[in-house]
């Protein structure tokens, strides 16, 4: 999909009027209102069960200890060992 702007140049006057009302008129993008903001809610707050499941992959990638595959060796430009 081809831009309706650059980014190679900053915008004229008419066309940053022309972004705002785009975003105005977007419904999806609503302004974040006081009432909004005062019931906002951390990540943990609103997905405690994903949480967990994050933590507990965590703790288990960490508890597993090191990796035991060992890496091939490096070899040189021309495929010397």
């Amino acid at each position: 999909m081809p831009r309706k702007f650059s980014s190679k140049r900053p915008l004229t006057d008419e066309e940053e009027a022309e972004v705002q009302a785009m975003i105005a008129a977007d419904p999806d993008d609503e302004e974040l209102t006081e009432e909004m903001a005062a019931q906002r809610m951390t990540f943990a707050e609103a997905c405690p069960e994903l949480t967990a499941a994050i933590r507990r992959e965590r703790e288990r990638k960490t508890n597993d200890g090191p990796e035991t595959t060992k890496r091939p060796a490096r070899r040189g430009r021309r495929g010397d060992e």
